[in-house]
């Protein structure tokens, strides 16, 4: 793994399971070119037979050094579902218009991870012929539900039984759209639900100020807990009753469903990218972002779940859609196909 930045969120993983990895250092200013240099050196230096682009920069970058050392097969891997003015990078958008360009010989094939991402980039320009779908796999070895971490996670947090627990889990950003699940969160507790909200991700803690004023704008104080950047979510996930992804564009496939999915969590989830695919009819799509719709599934999913012959149903079905369609094994299986390698 050759990674671009020296300390990305993935590091200590890739050290952990990479053979090797080299983590090189591009910034935003004129030292990025010597940092191109050294990616070159290195790509020559490794001598690959098939080289992988993750992201628009990273792939622009694979095409040119590839394509300069000869590498055999290139192959670009594309997690967008969509690109928004004004919302989107303007750069990123003019890297994605250069690889349209050049998507027609370059790469040998195209990997998108859903189809509405493959539908928008055949429409921005993107070879048709070369794209090909992998859908996102999860270890459903890890991400499995057990009552002991279910009460392990409740008496770590002091949350007793009777609470309802909600759980979001995506970095603060504008696409994640934070704002709607909170304002839906001050709606939802005008029932008086005893509920605690767990929430975790990049710069979802107290150093957020932001994200501290909407919680206190909205009188949420006593029920949300912030658990910051976590590597652990394969555990929490256990002490939820109900999931929530509230982004509002820019989602491809969303790896949080799928993690939810396995540990046998229902999900609420807006109707971006592949989300309405994924959970199918084991969860609820919110299809506008109105936030008293998100609190009516709140509240319906609260009632649902004293139906305990229907929501241990509902669980089974969610473990199940993940079994037979999202798991690492049939995703790794369908790279190692493409590449030729198995």
């Amino acid at each position: 793994v050759i990674s671009l930045i020296e300390n990305g969120d993935l590091k200590k993983k890739f050290e952990n399971e990479c053979t090797k990895v080299y983590n090189l250092n591009f910034k935003k200013n004129i030292f990025f070119i010597y940092e191109i240099y050294k990616l070159y050196k290195l790509v020559k230096e490794i001598k690959p037979n098939i080289l992988k682009g993750w992201m628009y920069h990273s792939i622009l970058l694979t095409s040119l050094i590839g394509k300069i050392l000869k590498v055999s097969k290139i192959y670009w891997n594309i997690r967008h579902t969509e690109l928004v003015y004004f919302k989107s990078s303007i750069i990123t958008i003019f890297i994605a218009k250069i690889l349209s360009y050049i998507s027609y010989n370059i790469p040998n094939r195209i990997i998108y991870c859903s189809e509405e991402s493959k539908n928008f980039h055949n429409k921005f320009g993107f070879s048709n012929k070369k794209s090909t779908i992998i859908y996102n796999g999860v270890d459903i070895n890890i991400f499995q539900y057990s009552q002991t971490k279910r009460n392990e996670i409740r008496k770590r947090f002091n949350i007793s039984d009777e609470f309802f627990i909600i759980g979001m889990f995506a970095n603060y950003r504008l696409q994640k759209n934070h704002k709607l699940f909170i304002d839906s969160l001050s709606i939802f507790k005008n029932h008086d639900f005893p509920f605690k909200v767990l929430m975790a991700g990049r710069n979802i803690d107290k150093n957020n100020i932001n994200l501290l004023s909407q919680i206190k704008k909205n009188n949420l104080e006593n029920n949300i807990i912030l658990l910051g950047n976590i590597d652990n979510t394969y555990e929490i996930y256990n002490s939820l009753d109900i999931f929530v992804l509230s982004s509002s564009f820019g989602e491809s496939f969303s790896n949080v469903l799928i993690e939810s999915m396995s540990s046998s969590i229902p999900c609420i989830t807006t109707n971006v990218g592949a989300s309405s695919f994924i959970v199918n009819n084991c969860g609820w799509i919110l299809n506008d972002f109105d936030k008293n719709k998100l609190s009516d599934l709140l509240t319906k999913t609260y009632h649902l779940k004293f139906d305990k012959e229907h929501w241990n149903y509902l669980m089974n079905q969610n473990r199940l859609r993940v079994e037979k369609h999202f798991t690492l094994k049939f995703m790794i299986d369908k790279y190692e196909k493409i590449w030729n390698i198995n």
